[in-house]
C-alpha cells in the first residue's frame, strides 16, 4: 500500500459501552451556601424517613437501610410516593444526577439545575459534571437516556469526589472477571480499595457490563458520601484467569478536525472475533463482507450513535456522513501481513472494530457497511492495489466519481485523515478502477 495512503499509528484513550432505557425519578437534594467550607461533613439529612413509606422495600432486605440513607439525605427519593422500585434500572443521566448533586452538596455551594427552554431534564447535571471533571466532554453522548452498566457507574462514582475522599481501607489488586484491558480498571480498583464497592461474592467478582439497579446504586452512592458505611474487605484469591472475555474498544477522533473531540466504546467479546477468524474467507468476495448480516446488530448500535449525535448537534446530512467517514479514517492502519501473517485477509466490519484498525480493504468494507446501516447507496471502488468507497450523490458535488447504472457515485478515501467526500490520493487519479455493487 502507498505510504502516503498509510495511517499512523494512534493512541486511543479510555472512556464508555451500552444499555437500555427506563426511566427514575430523583430527589431533591438542599444545595445551600455554607461559606468556603467544603466537604463530606456537609452532608445533613433533608428529610425523614418512615418504616413502611415504600410498599416495594422489605423491612430488613440488604438495601433497606441504603434506601433510608439516600431518603433522608435527598439523593433518591420514590418513583412514587408509595414507591421505591429497587430492581428498576438507572440510566446513565440519573447517574450522573446523583453524582451532580452530590458534587454539589461537597461544593457547599449553590449550583443551578435548572434546564433552558426546550432542553432536557439532565443537560444541567451533565454540564456540571463535565465541569467538575467527573466525565470529559462528549461522554456517554448519545446514551444519556440509557441504562448505565455498573462499570459505567463505577467510572462516574470515581470522579464524583476529590480523590483525597477515596482514602485506601483495602489491598485488592485483580478482580475475576475485570482484566487490565478493561477501559475501567483503574476506577474500579480504586472503588474496591476504597471499600465503595464490594463484589457479589469472595472473590470480588462485578459482573462490569451488567445494568445497575436502583437499590445498587442507593447502596454504592451511599457509601461514597458517608464513609462509615464504607467496606472492608479480605477477597479471597481467584484461581482462574483474570480477564472477562471482553474487550473493551475505545474510539476516540476528531469532528470537525481539530474543534470537537468524540468518544465511543463498544464491548465486543473475544468470543466473536475468534469466530470470525476461524470463517475460510478463500472464495468470499468483497461484497459479501459488507452484506452480510451476522454482525449487524454491532453495526447497527454505532449507526444509532450516529444518528443521535447528529440530531443532537443539528448536523446536515453533509456532516452525519462526514462525522462517520472520520470516524473510520482515525482508525489505526494495519498491514495484513504484519497483523495476521496473510498477503491478504480481509476481515469482517466487526474485526475491524475489534481490532481498532485495518488496510484499506478492511476500513472500506466497513465505512460501507455503516453509510448502508444509515440507508445511504455504497459501492466499492476497487484499484488494483487499493480499495475505497463510493457513497451515491447528487450532480451538485464535486470531486472523483464513478457512474453505475446511471447514479454517481463519489470517491471517499478511507485510510488518510482529512479526505472529504469527492477527494482522492493524488498517486489514483488517474488509475483505473471497478465499481463493486452492493
Amino acid at each position: 500500500m502507498p505510504s502516503s495512503v498509510m495511517k499512523k499509528k494512534q493512541t486511543f484513550r479510555s472512556i464508555l459501552i451500552l444499555s437500555l432505557a427506563i426511566s427514575m425519578i430523583i430527589g431533591t437534594v438542599n444545595v445551600s451556601a455554607a461559606g468556603n467550607n467544603a466537604g463530606l461533613a456537609l452532608f445533613q439529612k433533608s428529610q425523614v424517613y418512615l418504616a413502611g413509606s415504600f410498599s416495594d422495600v422489605a423491612a430488613g432486605s440488604w438495601y433497606s437501610e441504603n434506601v433510608k440513607t439516600v431518603y433522608e439525605y435527598g439523593i433518591m427519593n420514590g418513583t412514587s410516593p408509595e414507591s421505591f422500585a429497587p430492581g428498576d434500572h438507572v440510566t446513565i443521566a440519573q447517574a450522573l444526577v446523583m453524582a451532580a448533586r452530590v458534587r454539589g452538596v461537597y461544593e457547599g455551594a449553590d449550583a443551578d439545575f435548572e434546564p433552558s427552554d426546550g432542553e432536557k431534564w439532565y443537560m444541567p447535571y451533565v454540564r456540571y459534571a463535565v465541569m467538575k471533571g467527573i466525565i470529559r466532554v462528549n461522554d456517554f453522548f448519545g446514551t444519556y437516556e440509557r441504562p448505565a452498566s455498573r462499570e459505567q457507574l463505577a467510572h462516574i462514582y470515581a470522579n464524583t469526589l476529590p480523590d483525597q475522599e477515596y482514602g485506601r481501607i483495602n489491598n485488592v489488586s485483580a478482580l475475576p472477571d475485570v482484566g487490565e484491558k478493561n477501559v475501567y480498571f483503574t476506577e474500579i480498583l480504586k472503588l474496591y480499595n476504597a471499600g465503595v464497592l464490594a463484589g457479589s461474592d469472595k472473590y470480588g467478582t462485578f459482573h462490569p457490563l451488567d445494568e445497575i439497579s436502583r437499590a445498587e446504586a442507593a447502596a454504592i452512592i451511599s457509601r461514597l458520601f458517608l464513609p462509615e458505611l464504607r467496606k472492608s474487605l479480605q477477597l479471597e484469591t481467584y484461581g482462574g484467569t483474570v480477564d472477562s472475555g471482553v474487550k473493551d474498544c475505545v474510539f476516540e477522533w476528531e469532528y470537525p478536525d481539530g474543534l470537537v473531540e468524540w468518544t465511543y466504546t463498544m464491548s465486543i467479546p473475544d468470543e466473536v472475533k475468534e469466530i470470525y477468524e476461524s470463517i475460510d474467507r478463500d472464495l468470499l468476495s468483497y461484497s459479501f463482507f459488507v452484506t452480510q448480516t451476522t454482525d449487524d446488530e454491532y453495526l447497527a448500535s454505532l449507526a444509532d450513535q450516529f444518528r443521535i449525535a447528529a440530531k443532537e448537534k443539528g448536523f446536515s446530512e453533509w456532516e452525519t456522513v462526514h462525522l462517520v467517514i472520520s470516524f473510520v479514517q482515525s482508525l489505526e492502519y494495519l498491514a495484513d501481513i504484519e497483523e495476521t501473517g496473510y498477503d491478504e485477509y480481509s476481515k469482517f466490519p466487526i474485526e475491524t472494530l475489534y481490532d481498532q484498525g485495518g488496510d484499506c480493504e478492511d476500513t472500506s468494507i466497513l465505512l460501507s457497511s455503516l453509510l448502508r446501516e444509515l440507508k445511504y447507496g455504497t459501492v466499492l471502488i476497487v484499484f488494483d492495489d487499493h480499495m475505497g468507497v463510493g457513497i451515491k450523490g447528487d450532480s451538485d458535488i464535486a470531486g472523483y466519481y464513478w457512474t453505475y447504472e446511471d447514479e454517481k457515485y463519489y470517491y471517499i478515501e478511507t485510510t488518510g485523515s482529512g479526505f472529504s467526500v469527492g477527494q482522492m490520493p493524488d498517486e489514483y487519479k488517474s488509475s483505473a478502477a471497478e465499481v463493486m455493487p452492493l
